[in-house]
């Protein structure tokens, strides 16, 4: 799912599963790739009820999530009755799973982070909550620190005052083992990770997110966090590998080409080509 695209309007706010049949019979693999089907239910669809879709679902959908969801309906004419997807599809259901992107650094939601289960078969012993609730009351373990980041994922948001005190103590802790979270794991947690890579493994912007996408497919840092990582990286570096560029879909973060990606005769680091758009 590390390439899937938004889901159109319609279907993320309102979604019929004659239509989403409609997606799957036209034998494409991702919902990004069937900009032009054609169904008449399509145009009817503005009376249909709301659909409360998983944010995995609502940002970006793979087709194998909107087979479970007709599966799951059995019948049901509208994925708004459908209750119990995110329990029973392994997509969705890893919205709320733990991922490991270092030996040590796992990154979540806020539901996993508040099982005792989770935390003590990872051992962990540092939990960075970025999930802007500071009454969190986490499970007792001896020798468990919390470090908060009172903030909302919201594009104005100063993250960057807490990409050094944060990294810091992720490092600090590197002999025990750190849980970032946010609610979902998708933007703020992502970001602060991203940032760690940046300053202590020495990653571009581009190779850190690509590193921490390639563990949690479904990160999406807001597009103010997007800038001020760029900003954190070109004060590491004096460079950037990602620039924010307006497309028809908004302004969108775009991975820039890096010099070591081309022959040694063709790189211009003063003139970066595009590699590739991100879909936020």
């Amino acid at each position: 799912m590390s390439q899937v695209s938004q889901v159109s309007p319609v279907l993320r706010s309102s979604a019929c599963l004659r239509c989403l049949r409609c997606l799957l019979s036209s034998g494409h693999q991702h919902v990004s790739g069937v900009s032009g089907v054609s169904c008449p239910q399509v145009s009817s669809m503005s009376q249909v009820s709301q659909v409360s879709l998983p944010p995995v679902l609502r940002s970006a959908a793979c087709l194998k999530c909107l087979r479970c969801l007709c599966l799951l309906s059995s019948g049901q004419q509208h994925v708004s009755s459908v209750s119990g997807v995110s329990a029973s599809c392994p997509q969705v259901s890893s919205m709320s799973q733990v991922s490991q992107v270092r030996p040590g650094l796992y990154l979540s939601g806020s539901d996993p982070a508040l099982r005792l289960s989770v935390l003590s078969s990872r051992s962990i012993s540092l939990v960075v909550n970025a999930s802007g609730l500071q009454d969190l009351v986490y499970p007792p373990m001896e020798g468990l620190s919390v470090l908060n980041v009172p903030l909302q994922d919201q594009p104005h948001a100063p993250l960057k005052l807490y990409f050094d005190p944060v990294g810091e103590r992720i490092h600090q802790n590197r002999t025990g083992r750190t849980l970032v979270h946010c609610s979902a794991g998708r933007s703020r947690s992502p970001s602060l990770i991203i940032a760690y890579l940046m300053r202590f493994e020495g990653l571009s912007l581009r190779r850190a997110h690509e590193a921490v996408l390639e563990q949690r497919p479904f990160i999406r840092p807001n597009a103010g966090f997007w800038r001020q990582l760029m900003e954190y990286e070109r004060s590491l570096f004096g460079r950037n590998t990602m620039r924010m560029v307006s497309t028809p879909g908004g302004v969108l973060p775009e991975a820039l080409r890096l010099p070591e990606d081309l022959p040694e005769a063709l790189r211009l680091p003063e003139d970066p080509e595009p590699a590739y758009c991100l879909n936020i």
